[in-house]
């Protein structure tokens, strides 16, 4: 007992002499007060102690000190202990540790952790996001520290008790009506679900994920019937097959989508009689085949095959994997599969359980074709000398005298591994450009024309005279990457990292480059989960043959100055498919509009909406459920000093 109040074996002991450090009790805070001649090494052991209000808080293991001594125990912070871990982004956090260099996470269904179901260690972050855990199930969790002197006792366990939507939301009708023919040209396409959807849980303006075939243009999405039926505007070419599939969606209360749902129909007086029929394999995955995507491409995926190329034609597979594509009309197609396996509405396998496949090209004539076979991908990180190695053997196939122009790899971890390097090759003598693709599915895929011309303006480079892309990426965490990721990803934010190499001035590196030299890049980019816009970008420029960092973006001591003047960029690449990137640049802190305008003045897209530091900044703009055509984006910036900045673009759109 101390002061009246009644403490749980609590010491500190100095570990250089094993004798007890005495301590001085503060009446005024949770803390207890250690006075001590070698505080460097002083750990706290402890349980419960009630503080002078008589409120029970835990006493956690702790160091206080300098490198040489144990790290603190975690304190842990969500979800309280007894409370529901509710949602597909909800995650277990704790506090930092002085002296920590990394945590061991456990999770066990008992609370003497006899029965450990999750036991993750080396985390450098405060946060886990833990899953297939079973539904509607009680669970403890615990975490300790760890340096290179060892590890701290774990903290005290809480328990959670985890819960998933029940799979109870149905399609209930639809607007045309499965295989409906001869549908106006311009009509009003509708689904009506059998609950309210939960808009909160959806993309960008509470759209469910769903996709539409051979859309010419669609109108903005309205609600009604209670948040039960969702419209848009849609105009159709004569005498084509179009298919919506409705790939995710929640309703209110939990409700989830069980599978994709899929309309047919056409603007003629017939459906084509041909159909692609296969099937699609688990492969080293272990993802189940069943109710995935299957579709149609006119495009090769682009060596990309981190999310779907625009389709031309939909299908489902059924609890074997099988499948069946109706109503193809004639043509050379790339088929792709995709599986939302984590179940967050959206299909993006680098950073979770989802998965995709491509097969090869196919050619339908008159005939059915059959046998397809699509495999799931596994996308597991590889370095950067091991994506040369793939690449190197891949560009045997290519024809002489082939040069590299960029190298750009996506989802790079802070050792420099990506799950796809991607090298843009072109051919000046066959007047011919390539995607080489290593990692995931590591491909050689020709690129289009318009592709081809804007590479071919690269100065080419040989990629093994380069840094090692581990040595760049170390780099840029030190130089600001790392508290950029922690920032964002502890606010529940996806996070990505995006390594480029080449002449960066030809990209959206264009206003940070020097000159028209090469360089490493590397992007940190934010998005907000729900909707998928980003939250905020981070940019480094390395030297090319050392990795040092040479311009940066974003962080508290900035390399490059600021912009003396306001500046908006012309998209790179244009024309575009469907992706393309927007530079712009702030010389005084502003409200900034950053919008996209089709030919009749409608706004399609809103990039940017809010105040703005000044500075260089870059947001991409993604067109896969617009139409071909032209397209105009606007910036308004209106800075604190009164000034007053707006200019147009153009941008083109070619599928």
């Amino acid at each position: 007992r101390i002061g009246g109040q009644t403490r749980n074996y609590i010491a500190a002991i100095d570990p250089s002499t094993g004798l007890a450090e005495s301590w001085n009790p503060n009446a005024d805070n949770d803390v207890e007060s250690i006075s001590s001649s070698n505080r460097d090494s002083i750990i706290y052991l402890g349980g419960q102690f009630a503080n002078v209000s008589g409120q029970i808080r835990p006493f956690l293991a702790g160091v206080t000190g300098s490198s040489s001594s144990l790290p603190g125990a975690p304190v842990l912070l969500a979800p309280a202990s007894g409370d529901t871990l509710s949602g597909k982004d909800s995650a277990l956090v704790w506090g930092s540790s002085f002296n920590a260099n990394s945590y061991e996470l456990q999770i066990s269904e008992d609370a003497a952790f006899t029965s450990i179901v999750v036991d993750t260690a080396g985390l450098t972050d405060t946060f886990f996001v833990p899953h297939s855990l079973s539904s509607n199930s009680k669970y403890y969790w615990r975490v300790r520290s760890a340096n290179g002197k060892g590890t701290s006792l774990f903290s005290a366990a809480w328990y959670f008790f985890n819960f998933s939507p029940s799979i109870q939301l149905t399609v209930v009708s639809s607007f045309p009506a499965n295989n409906s023919m001869n549908v106006a040209t311009r009509t009003t396409l509708s689904i009506t679900f059998s609950a309210p959807l939960d808009t909160t849980v959806h993309l960008e303006g509470g759209v469910p994920l769903f996709m539409l075939t051979n859309i010419d243009s669609i109108g903005p999405a309205t609600w009604s019937n209670g948040l039960r039926t969702l419209s848009v505007t849609a105009n159709l070419q004569p005498n084509t097959v179009y298919t919506v599939a409705i790939v995710a969606a929640y309703g209110m209360g939990g409700l989830r989508l069980e599978s994709p749902y899929i309309v047919r129909f056409t603007t003629g007086s017939e459906f084509p009689p041909d159909s692609v029929s296969g099937v699609v394999l688990s492969g080293a995955t272990g993802v189940s085949p069943d109710s995935a995507i299957v579709g149609l491409a006119v495009v090769p995926d682009l060596g990309h095959l981190t999310s779907i190329p625009p389709l031309v034609a939909i299908a489902t597979t059924d609890s074997s994997g099988d499948f069946v594509i109706p109503d193809v009309p004639n043509g050379t197609y790339y088929p792709v599969a995709a599986k939302d396996v984590d179940g967050d509405g959206m299909i993006n396998p680098l950073t979770g359980k989802d998965v995709i496949a491509v097969g090869a090209p196919i050619v339908v004539n008159n005939a059915n074709v059959t046998g397809v076979v699509l495999t799931w991908t596994s996308f597991t990180p590889i370095s950067w000398k091991q994506g040369l190695s793939i690449s190197d053997s891949l560009f045997l196939s290519l024809p002489p005298h082939s040069q590299t122009r960029l190298i750009s790899g996506l989802d790079v971890d802070t050792s420099g591994n990506s799950p796809e390097w991607v090298t843009g090759v072109t051919n000046s003598i066959t007047k011919s450009g390539f995607l080489v693709t290593a990692g995931g599915v590591s491909t050689v895929l020709p690129m289009d024309s318009t592709l081809y011309d804007s590479l071919s303006a690269f100065t080419p480079f040989v990629s093994d005279t380069a840094a090692n892309a581990g040595v760049f990426a170390a780099n840029a965490e030190n130089a600001g990457g790392r508290s950029f990721f922690r920032q964002y990803a502890s606010s529940g934010d996806s996070v990505y990292l995006l390594l480029y190499l080449g002449e960066l001035k030809r990209t959206q590196f264009g206003l940070l480059a020097p000159d028209s030299g090469l360089y490493w890049g590397a992007q940190y980019v934010a998005l907000n989960p729900k909707t998928l816009m980003p939250v905020s970008s981070e940019m480094f420029i390395g030297v090319f043959r050392t990795g040092a960092i040479l311009v940066a973006t974003g962080v508290k001591d900035q390399i490059q100055a600021l912009p003396k003047s306001f500046a908006l960029e012309q998209n790179y690449p244009n024309p575009f498919n469907p992706t393309t990137v927007i530079n712009y640049q702030l010389s005084a802190v502003s409200n900034v509009t950053l919008k996209v305008y089709d030919i009749l003045g409608r706004v399609v897209a809103t990039l940017v909406s809010g105040r703005e530091t000044a500075g260089t900044y870059s947001v991409t703009f993604d067109g896969s459920r617009l139409a071909s055509g032209v397209y105009l984006y606007r910036i308004i910036a209106s800075g604190n000093g009164g000034q007053r900045f707006v200019s147009v673009k153009k941008l083109v759109l070619v599928k």
